[in-house]
C-alpha cells in the first residue's frame, strides 16, 4: 500500500510514515556487539554489515558531535568501467577511509570501517592511504562498531558532548 494511502486511513502525515519506516530499518550496532532496533530490541540472527555500521556511526557522530562536520566518502561499490573511468578523471581515489572528521581549529581525521569479521582485511590502497595521512600527520583508525568510534573521538580531542550508547 503508498504511504498516502496508508496515511489516509490511519490519518497520519506521510512524511512521519516514511520517517518512522525509515528509522525502523536503520538498526544500531551497539558497543556489545548486538544488533537493536530504533526501539532498543534486540535482532537476533542478523549478520552486520558495513553499510548499517555506516548509518549508526553517522548518526552517533550527527547526535554527539554537533560541531564536528562529518561526512561519508563512497568510494566502495560496484560501478561500470565507463562510470569508474569517469569517477577517476574526477579524481576519486581507492583506498580513501569511509569516514572524514572536520573540527576546530582546522582540525580532520579520518575513519575506516570495518564490520567485526573483515577488521583485519584492509585493502593495500588502504594500507597505502592510511600510511601517507600518518605521514601527514593526519589522525586515521580503523572501527568496527559505534563503541569503538567514540573511544576514537575521546582519544582525538573531538569535541563532542556525553552520550550513552
Amino acid at each position: 500500500m503508498r504511504l498516502a494511502a496508508y496515511s489516509r486511513i490511519k490519518g497520519l502525515n506521510a512524511s512521519v510514515l516514511r520517517n518512522r519506516r525509515v528509522l525502523s530499518a536503520m538498526p544500531a550496532l551497539s558497543g556489545d556487539g548486538h544488533w537493536y532496533n530504533i526501539m532498543g530490541m534486540a535482532i537476533h540472527g542478523r549478520k552486520e554489515s558495513e553499510q548499517e555500521l555506516q548509518m549508526a556511526v553517522m548518526r552517533y557522530l550527527t547526535l554527539a558531535c554537533p560541531d564536528v562536520f562529518s561526512l561519508h566518502i563512497p568510494n566502495g561499490g560496484y560501478r561500470r568501467k565507463a562510470e569508474a573511468a569517469i569517477m577517476k578523471g574526477m579524481g576519486v581515489k581507492a583506498g580513501v577511509s569511509d569516514i572524514l572528521l572536520l573540527w576546530k581549529p582546522g582540525k580532520c581525521g579520518f575513519i575506516e570501517l570495518k564490520t567485526p569479521k573483515a577488521k583485519n582485511r584492509l585493502s593495500d590502497h588502504q594500507h597505502d592511504f592510511m600510511q601517507r595521512m600518518k605521514g601527514f600527520g593526519v589522525p586515521i583508525a580503523v572501527a568496527t562498531s559505534v563503541d569503538e568510534v567514540r573511544k576514537i573521538v575521546v582519544e582525538w580531542n573531538i569535541p563532542c558532548r556525553e552520550t550513552r550508547l
